[in-house]
């Protein structure tokens, strides 16, 4: 079983976003888009937003999952504590 991988483009222009993978997962069929983001980075933020945006307008969003280290982000919550004026600067996209 092999899985057959296409890039997917962000909006309907043809600029290919190299963060996101599209992929028939081999078992069910079912087409798979991953989203590479890093954390508090606007711009993988706004692509993960627009990405969930257009499958669900074109009606082939099933299920959004999503990733989080328990340990990066509870490292963070220490950092601000100890650091309370980097709190702006590291708003975790997870509480929004």
């Amino acid at each position: 079983s092999k899985m057959t991988k296409r890039r997917t483009t962000t909006s309907s222009t043809s600029i290919k976003a190299s963060q996101l993978l599209e992929f028939q997962e081999p078992t069910t069929n079912v087409t798979v888009v991953l989203v590479g983001a890093m954390h508090y980075n606007p711009t993988s933020i706004q692509l993960a937003s627009r990405t969930i945006d257009r499958l669900g307008r074109e009606n082939k969003l099933g299920s959004v999952i999503i990733e989080s280290c328990d340990v990066r982000y509870n490292d963070t919550q220490d950092l601000t504590q100890e650091f309370p004026f980097l709190k702006k600067l590291l708003v975790s996209e997870m509480s929004t």
